[in-house]
């Protein structure tokens, strides 16, 4: 079966029939309800990682410049036309701060929290490093950011997610795929490879926007390169709370799949099947 967009790249929360039966519905509901634009863009993307990664039988073989312009492809396929001045598939060239594993926030929102957040879980010292960094983030919340010193910065990072620093995206993709390439001679497992992929593309945000997509395509890429289902998070719940578990307990993701996702995606091809016939 070809990656396709009612298997690749959602949670099946994500469709507006969904239910916990698996119905035939929550795959066709794609084609009708989502933006038609996007829809088309998404599924260009697919071919691309189909053509490129799950095809394509020397793919680690490939030069890093060569896989990351193929990574750069399939961001461009999800967000042409989306991004504003045709930045789909280019690096991002701001700071990005996010709030939570999935949301970006305004200063004020961000700064609120995490205020909250510190209080809740923070050691007397912890509390005292935030408060005092603080008077550093006044003037330019973003530039402060990095010239936070190493502790302060220590505490900052138990409260948001702060991506790579905008000079530093090209190296941290680059040392990503040079990562993928040795955990794949390695004889890493195709699972652990997928999240492996799935994590970076989430942690360094190389992109403006778009990273949450591109991270599930090169999973389930991965995942079917090895000959292993494409999977379906049925619960959007769950997958957040399995991806806050995974920065703190690294594994986390990989045991989430092969003990539910991919059981359960296995369980419901009958469905998957089905779809593709629609």
């Amino acid at each position: 079966m070809d990656l396709t967009l009612e298997v690749l790249g959602f949670k099946a929360s994500d469709l507006p029939d969904y239910n916990e039966k698996g119905s035939p519905g929550f795959y066709k509901g794609i084609k009708l309800e989502m933006n038609p634009q996007r829809m088309r863009n998404f599924q260009k993307a697919l071919n691309c990682a189909e053509k490129n990664i799950v095809q394509n039988a020397r793919f680690f073989e490939k030069s890093d410049d060569e896989i990351l312009d193929i990574v750069k492809a399939i961001h461009k396929n999800t967000m042409k036309d989306i991004l504003p001045q045709d930045r789909a598939g280019l690096f991002r060239t701001d700071v990005l701060i996010v709030a939570s594993d999935r949301d970006s926030a305004d200063i004020s929102t961000i700064v609120k929290s995490s205020y909250r957040k510190i209080m809740r879980i923070g050691t007397a010292d912890e509390i005292a490093l935030f408060k005092s960094s603080l008077l550093k983030l006044q003037e330019d919340f973003f530039d402060g950011i990095r010239n936070l010193a190493s502790e302060e910065r220590r505490v900052w990072d138990k409260l948001i997610i702060i991506s790579p620093m905008p000079e530093k995206v090209e190296q941290e993709m680059r040392q990503f795929v040079q990562q993928l390439k040795r955990h794949h001679k390695e004889g890493m497992t195709a699972t652990q490879l997928a999240c492996f992929a799935h994590n970076e593309i989430g942690r360094i945000h190389a992109f403006e926007d778009g990273n949450g997509r591109l991270s599930f395509i090169l999973l389930n890429a991965f995942l079917k390169r090895a000959g292993v289902p494409e999977v379906v998070f049925p619960n959007d719940n769950d997958y957040t709370r399995i991806i806050m578990e995974e920065r703190q307990n690294p594994g986390a993701l990989c045991r989430y799949l092969e003990e539910q996702m991919i059981p359960w995606t296995n369980a419901h091809r009958n469905v998957l099947e089905l779809a593709d016939a629609v």
